[in-house]
């Protein structure tokens, strides 16, 4: 079930993004491979109940169109690395990793 789909079954409507960068815009902006798999971890509730829900995607085109702000996080998975973002603190962009540990960098000696 996606995002869009969730928010219609609880009578919820999307939020707007009042300038902030969407979900999928924040995607297309770094992402230049077409993604593998998409999980996105939205934050509902406030800091004394905190209301979390996972929505899974497999294009960029199916990310909402919502703000990506708050406590949201985001996992883009490619063919060759995974990029994690989280909306709020001082994050200037997404984390990237290789997807084959193989592949990390050796720690110097």
């Amino acid at each position: 079930m996606t995002a869009a789909v969730d928010d219609v079954a609880d009578g919820r409507e999307p939020a707007e993004s009042d300038g902030e960068p969407t979900v999928r815009e924040v995607v297309e902006k770094t992402v230049d491979t077409a993604p593998e798999s998409i999980a996105y971890l939205e934050n509902v509730g406030t800091l004394d109940a905190p209301e979390e829900r996972w929505h899974r995607y497999e294009t960029v085109a199916e990310l909402p169109a919502r703000a990506f702000t708050g406590w949201d996080e985001l996992y883009v998975y490619t063919e060759t690395h995974v990029y994690h973002w989280v909306a709020g603190g001082f994050s200037q962009g997404p984390d990237r990793m290789p997807r084959d540990p193989e592949s990390l960098p050796d720690a110097a000696d």
